[in-house]
């Protein structure tokens, strides 16, 4: 089945979705942080990718789904 909230093989909350759009990321940006950025672990399954060199933090949760997208850390 399609979900209209997976984008190029990486699936977004609706809320991430919103803030993506509130705060201008595209998604190569939310896509770098996640390959290469530094993972830390927030517990309950969900983790932080933080890209320095986009200054954005990414929140997955345990099953890989975009939770939200900030910048900083």
């Amino acid at each position: 089945m399609f979900k209209l909230s997976y984008i190029d093989g990486t699936d977004f909350s609706g809320h991430s979705l919103d803030r993506l759009q509130d705060r201008g990321i595209p998604i190569s940006v939310v896509k770098e942080a996640i390959n290469h950025g530094v993972k830390s672990d927030l517990g309950n399954g969900i983790s932080k990718y933080h890209d320095a060199k986009n200054n954005i933090s990414v929140i997955v949760n345990n099953e890989g789904k975009v939770i939200t997208v900030r910048y900083g850390k």
